[in-house]
This record gives C-alpha cells, sequence and structure tokens, in this order.
C-alpha cells in the first residue's frame, strides 16, 4: 500500500484487512466486501470535504469500488440479506475458532 493517500490514513486498517480476506472462501469474500465497502464510504465522504479530492485519490477509491463490483459478481446476493447472512456465518466460524483456542489455553496465575 505504498501508493496508500495519506488523507485515507485513518481508515487503512479496514483496506488492510479487506484484502488479508479476500480469496476464493465465500465468507472471506462477503467479510472483505464489508469492509471495503465501509473503507469506500468513508473515503468517499473524505473526498468531499474541500481539498481533498485530487488525482491520486479520486483513482484509489474508484479501484476500490470496481473492486467491490467485482466481488459482487463472484458472490451472488452479498448486498442483500444472503450478504448479510453469510456475513453472520463469517463472524461465527471465527467465534467457535476463538473458543476453541481459548480452551486449549492454560492459565497460570500469579
Amino acid at each position: 500500500m505504498s501508493d496508500y493517500p495519506q488523507v485515507f490514513i485513518e481508515y487503512a486498517d479496514y483496506l488492510q484487512l479487506a484484502t488479508e480476506l479476500s480469496g476464493s472462501d465465500p465468507l472471506n469474500l462477503v467479510a472483505s466486501y464489508y469492509c471495503r465497502y465501509y473503507w469506500a464510504k468513508k473515503a468517499g465522504e473524505i473526498l468531499k470535504q474541500p481539498g481533498n479530492m485530487t488525482n491520486q485519490t479520486y483513482s484509489y477509491l474508484s479501484n476500490q469500488v470496481n473492486i467491490l463490483n467485482e466481488i459482487k459478481q463472484t458472490v451472488t446476493g452479498i448486498g442483500d440479506s444472503k450478504g448479510r447472512e453469510l456475513f453472520l456465518k463469517f463472524i461465527a466460524k471465527d467465534m467457535k475458532e476463538i473458543e476453541e483456542i481459548d480452551g486449549q489455553q492454560q492459565y497460570e496465575m500469579e
């Protein structure tokens, strides 16, 4: 993300997470979509502020919107209730993994 516009730095973690979650797993794609969607929404709000609209910032946001559209074509129903259901499944899968890891931990009291 070396070309990442500094004006969006506050929301960089969302885009990084979206990138890490992309892949072929539909549940990961849904989570990636919602992280990227939130980032794009906030980036759009930032660009509306005076002085923030440059060729670099517009191009960067435009590229992210194109990726959102590609994901939408890959996972049918991602923008409606099916997408919400898949996102909740992603969260549930993560919670189960966390509980399993947490259950294996041995805690020591000092």
